[in-house]
């Protein structure tokens, strides 16, 4: 066998990006690649007998992936047939899946080929069928004038012979020197692969040792991705474990992993958990995770965390983020994910908080109200996704008083991001009369007198007119008037008599909007007016934030104070107005005018400092037990 000195050879321009999309050296297909619809089968037969040989050698390939014995016939045609070496050798690699048998006396051809390339083909063809027969061929191409050609005949020779091409191997490994090496990682890799001997699995470490930068990882593990033994496994995990934070050599590992069962991801897997060591326990973790999640690796992962206290932040957060997968049982793990609750790296408590939103039977306001003080903003945000993706009406009874334990500093804080997380993630959790107990905190006046709807028109012209709670509020008054309404079965131009009066709610959205359209009859076009009556300590002036959708008067003891104009966007429609109120001491009487031009009809008032700290001014209105 000539010297092994290698030199990547210069591909011919034409055959060069066609390499790169089919590759002489394809991975297999994953396991999810491996099943497609008759529909694509028939599709990629189809593309078979068209005159584009780049269509042609595409299909090739995904018939030979999907071992699809119907393309048997018309791959081995175009094998016979094709004067495009290039062609000939993805039908003979296809062949190589399908019948390995028929292939060695279609491919002398392509090993004759003065193409470096085409030689390549022809070997790789070899190596994927793994005849016997085929084993003359790739002695002779040991001695080939190139030595990517000769590295190639290495590795079909060992996909032959397996463990007994170990001593040539071998000894061509010793006396190659680093540069050559590195050049030609990827055929050693998968040559030691085909070997799978001791020997030959100690090298492969070797090799990872020495080539631990990315640009070397890569071709490395392609090589290894290139032979199907599960075996390996355990040294793919290694290399995702090596090469974290690069998202090809990440994905070039879990494509490699998927290629194999969940039996045998399991069974390589569990081998891993009950070793001593914990170096690659993360992307083991994450593996079982993603891949092969079941309740017995569980065991076997909880029973790692218990025997190693001590493991690293990144291997216990690996570790209880596979835990929480729906097949791992999480239940299981409660009093586990508890425990770490408390521990001192703020991702592990991030993924605590994980696998308790699993625990499905898990009363989470009650384990997880202390995480919402956390220090960390990662940890709060996750309690707060896990809280509100609880079902309907787990919320407290007692929200208010859960609130003020736990989410008073959120809800009321500086930080209108953190308020605004903190209502919307527990809204979808409360009960509809829960929700002003998200809302009042926050500032927003929370118990209303409403009336209307007085009727308006497309103008907005029942908005420009007088009505009589501008002159005189009573809330013993009702009125007679006409408008349009949206209810079912109503046409919104025919004017409806009706007798409205004022009605006390308190029928408020987490984000404090007081939606007209649920407390009277949903008119399309028309007025209404909202009074709260709030009391003051002591004569002050206040800042208040006035949101409406679409258009408001605002009056404090009679004075009017803020008008906000219709928006102009159709996509935001809620207009905003900051507005400084002179508070008297004692009660105080706001009354808001509300017109609506259509869609939603909503109103809210916030009270706040100037740097954004909700201010909770009581009601001034008698208890009443009955509320719309």
């Amino acid at each position: 066998m000539k010297c092994m000195k290698t030199v990547r050879h210069n591909v011919p321009s034409l055959l060069l990006p066609v390499m790169l999309a089919f590759g002489a050296a394809q991975p297999f297909a994953t396991a999810a690649e491996q099943a497609e619809s008759p529909a694509v089968i028939q599709r990629l037969l189809g593309d078979l007998k068209q005159d584009d040989w780049i269509l042609q050698a595409s299909a090739l390939r995904r018939l030979g992936e999907l071992k699809q014995a119907a393309a048997a016939g018309p791959i081995l045609e175009i094998a016979q047939t094709t004067t495009n070496d290039w062609l000939r050798g993805q039908a003979l690699l296809a062949l190589a899946r399908l019948k390995p048998q028929e292939l060695l006396s279609k491919v002398g051809t392509l090993l004759t080929n003065s193409q470096p390339a085409t030689r390549i083909l022809g070997l790789r063809a070899i190596e994927l069928g793994r005849e016997p027969a085929g084993l003359p061929a790739t002695k002779a191409a040991l001695n080939d004038p190139d030595s990517l050609v000769r590295w190639t005949a290495l590795a079909a020779q060992a996909a032959i012979e397996g463990a007994a091409a170990w001593p040539g191997l071998e000894a061509v490994l010793k006396a190659i020197n680093p540069q050559d090496e590195i050049t030609a990682i990827r055929e050693i890799a998968r040559a030691l692969a085909y070997v799978g001997s001791p020997a030959a699995w100690e090298r492969i470490d070797q090799l990872l040792e020495r080539h631990r930068q990315v640009d070397r990882l890569q071709p490395l593990l392609r090589g290894l991705t290139d032979v199907h033994d599960p075996r390996l496994i355990s040294h793919l995990v290694h290399i995702q474990q090596i090469v974290q934070g690069d998202a090809v050599s990440d994905r070039l590992c879990q494509r490699a992993l998927r290629r194999y069962t969940p039996a045998e991801l399991s069974a390589a897997l569990s081998q891993i958990f009950q070793a001593a060591a914990t170096n690659d326990l993360p992307a083991a973790a994450r593996t079982a995770g993603a891949l092969c999640p079941g309740p017995e690796l569980g065991e076997l992962i909880a029973r790692n965390i218990t025997q190693h206290p001590d493991a690293q932040p990144a291997v216990l957060g690996a570790c209880l983020e596979a835990l929480s997968h729906p097949e791992m049982q999480p239940a299981r793990y409660q009093a586990l994910y508890q425990r770490c609750l408390t521990v001192q790296d703020p991702a592990i408590r991030r993924a605590a908080v994980h696998g308790l939103e699993k625990c499905a039977s898990a009363d989470l306001f009650e384990l997880l109200g202390a995480s919402l003080h956390d220090e960390s903003p990662d940890v709060r945000q996750a309690v707060l996704t896990a809280l509100g993706a609880q079902p309907p009406g787990r919320a407290p009874a007692d929200l208010a008083g859960y609130n003020r334990k736990f989410l008073l500093d959120d809800l009321s804080g500086t930080n209108a991001n953190r308020r605004a997380d903190a209502a919307r993630a527990l809204s979808g959790v409360c009960s509809v009369q829960q929700l002003v107990e998200l809302a009042r905190p926050q500032g927003y006046v929370a118990d209303w007198m409403v009336l209307g709807a007085f009727p308006s028109d497309e103008k907005n012209t029942g908005f420009q007119q007088k009505q009589p709670p501008e002159d005189k509020v009573d809330f013993s008054q009702s009125f007679k008037t006409k408008y349009g309404w949206t209810g079912e079965g109503a046409d919104p131009n025919e004017l409806l008599e009706r007798e409205i009066k004022w009605q006390r709610t308190s029928l408020l959205l987490a984000n404090g909007m007081l939606r007209l359209g649920y407390v009277m009859p949903p008119a399309r076009f028309g007025v209404c007016y909202a009074v709260a009556d709030v009391r003051a300590d002591k004569a002050r002036t206040i800042q208040a934030t006035l949101a409406v959708d679409n258009c408001a008067i605002l009056w404090l003891n009679g004075q009017q104070r803020a008008q906000l104009e219709p928006s102009k966007s159709a996509e935001a429609p809620v207009v905003t107005q900051e507005v400084a109120l002179p508070l008297a001491a004692g009660v105080n009487r706001i009354m808001i005018k509300v017109g609506n031009l259509g869609d939603d009809w909503s109103v809210s008032l916030r009270f706040h400092e100037d740097n954004g700290a909700a201010v909770v001014l009581p009601s001034a209105f008698a208890p009443e037990e009955k509320r719309p």
